[in-house]
């Protein structure tokens, strides 16, 4: 039969040589590299040496040549030289251990991926002279991704290149939240629709010169270590207010100047109306604090308004507006664009109050405050009144015209008296003369 070992066909008789020969047994077909093996219990067979990469496995029973291998368990192996990606084809591997590369690259068609220093794995091109990206897709681990010390995530090497960091939209799904963007000078950006927000303690530290290009809105307490440079842009609260609060005595906001110039800090108050009328209060100054309540309550107010809007005639007044009785405000005193003050005329009195002196010798009093300078004297009489605070005297000019007022009413009260008594005498003068 074909592939059997037979005795090989030398004559009819066999010499001892002949015998003891290694020709004396072939089989059939016998070709270099063929193997002998049991077919059976009783029969040796051939089996024809293999292509090339063939490997030698037991299939049935029987040795066969295969080129793939199936079930086999390798212990230990060492494989030396490149594994070609004709050589080795691995459908699924399971490993039992750690894979070291050393300083050795593991290579795709296209990229390579390689370690760059002691803390860092590079993505880079097959020719290793760039760097390339690294994209994620369906990427999680457990409920987060810790990047610490020393490792950082970049974008490649070429300006127009970027990371992009994404997340799941519950309505839409996969969308770009942020991403860092390669450029002459680089910079983290995010998208238009997206929120920026710290978790745990809320607090996040900027260092060095930070620029935002774009609105910011800080929906929480931000604390600034350094300077806060605008470069003329504007702070807008929006619908709301903003407000700067201070936890020292006697704090609050200071406008600094730094410039040489001879004008220093300006504060402006800007109503930016497209309806401008006449009477509008274009800017207010409000004192607000706590009664014994304690309820909030403003208690003063200094108000800026519009006196004539008709362009090239723009006139504007001021007035300071004071709590009374709890709810009531009353206008305590106004000052015209002409630079006419105007101040309550109730003052301490009633509307039409005037103060007459008591005597002659109240006048001689009032001529020599004033002559002396005799600020206690005057204030004795109640037209000045002391400061608060100091050595210094206030006017009160209400009281001041009440007492002058007084003073002319008397002096011409005076002379017409004067002029009755003068007619008087010169009747009786003439009578005496007709007589």
């Amino acid at each position: 039969m074909a592939n059997e070992l037979v005795h090989a066909t030398v004559g009819t008789s066999l010499t001892q040589i002949e015998f003891e020969a290694v020709g004396l047994h072939v089989l059939n077909s016998q070709a270099t590299g063929d193997l002998i093996y049991a077919s059976s219990s009783s029969q040796l067979s051939r089996l024809g040496i293999g292509s090339t990469n063939k490997v030698l496995t037991v299939i049935g029973g029987v040795p066969t040549w295969q080129s793939t291998l199936a079930g086999l368990t390798l212990t230990s192996p060492t494989i030396n030289g490149t594994i070609a990606t004709t050589g080795l084809t691995l459908p699924a591997v399971t490993l039992g251990g750690d894979i070291s590369l050393g300083a050795n690259k593991l290579k795709t068609t296209n990229l390579l991926i390689r370690e760059g220093d002691a803390n860092t794995l590079w993505t880079r091109n097959a020719a290793d002279n760039a760097h390339k990206g690294f994209l994620a897709s369906n990427f999680y681990a457990v409920s987060y991704i810790n990047i610490e010390h020393t490792g950082y995530l970049a974008p490649s090497d070429t300006n127009t290149h970027f990371m992009t960091l994404k997340a799941r939209d519950t309505d839409v799904g996969l969308v770009e939240i942020a991403r860092l963007q390669g450029a002459a000078d680089p910079y983290f950006a995010m998208g238009g629709s997206q929120e920026f927000k710290f978790y745990f303690s809320g607090i996040a530290s900027l260092s060095g010169a930070v620029t935002f290009s774009d609105t910011v809105a800080l929906n929480g307490v931000t604390t600034l270590g350094a300077s806060l440079m605008v470069n003329s842009q504007l702070f807008n609260a929006g619908a709301g207010n903003a407000e700067i609060q201070s936890t020292a005595g006697y704090g609050g906001l200071i406008v600094k100047s730094a410039g040489t110039g001879a004008a220093g800090a300006r504060l402006d108050l800007y109503h930016n109306s497209s309806l401008p009328a006449t009477g509008d209060i274009v800017g207010t100054i409000r004192a607000i604090g706590k009664d014994s309540a304690p309820a909030e309550t403003e208690w003063a107010k200094v108000e800026f308004l519009v006196e004539n809007v008709t362009h090239t005639a723009e006139a504007g007044k001021m007035r300071i507006q004071l709590m009374t009785a709890g709810d009531t405000w009353n206008e305590a005193l106004r000052l015209s664009s002409a630079g006419v003050l105007a101040v309550d005329l109730a003052g301490s009195g009633t509307p039409a109050q005037v103060d007459l002196f008591d005597d002659y010798d109240d006048a001689l009093v009032l001529r020599q405050g004033i002559q002396e300078n005799n600020r206690e004297l005057l204030a004795n009489m109640g037209v000045l009144e002391r400061k608060d605070t100091g050595s210094g005297y206030m006017m009160k000019l209400q009281p001041m015209v009440r007492l002058l007022a007084g003073g002319i009413y008397q002096t011409r009260e005076l002379i017409d008296n004067m002029q009755t008594k003068i007619e008087t005498l010169e009747n009786k003068l003439m009578l005496l003369g007709a007589g």
